[in-house]
């Protein structure tokens, strides 16, 4: 398995600065056995995959990465929905693609996510 970039890391501390990354694509992804499948397609479609496993490292690698897109798992522990709050309110995350997927069985998850999230003022939500 190809080793995952330094975001993807717990024992890596980021610089506080790096640089934007435009085939980035940042996961919130703490599954053992999907998040190296995440690794292997982006890889393969040329991107640069940043896999983090917790919200807060979510938000933090869309500011570092400005990524291309960003996928988030419901799945994941934490406070997803602060997470998205945040991004979305956020003017240099606010505008990045986010996919949101979960399992077809969590009902209530799937509809917590679908309600819109806040934007920044003056725009319509995505």
């Amino acid at each position: 398995m190809n080793e995952l970039p330094a975001a993807g890391r717990p024992d890596v501390k980021l610089p506080d600065h790096a640089p934007a990354q435009r085939n980035a694509i940042v996961c919130l992804e703490a599954d053992l056995f999907f998040a190296p499948r995440l690794n292997d397609v982006i890889r393969r479609q040329g991107g640069l995959p940043v896999i983090v496993e917790t919200p807060d490292a979510f938000v933090d690698a869309l500011a570092r990465y400005f990524p291309v897109l960003a996928l988030l798992d419901l799945a994941s522990e934490g406070d997803w929905a602060q997470a998205i709050t945040r991004c979305k309110l956020r003017p240099d995350t606010s505008q990045i693609p986010l996919i949101v997927f979960g399992s077809h069985v969590d009902v209530t998850t799937l509809r917590a996510a679908r309600r819109p999230a806040p934007t920044m003022p003056g725009r319509a939500a995505s």
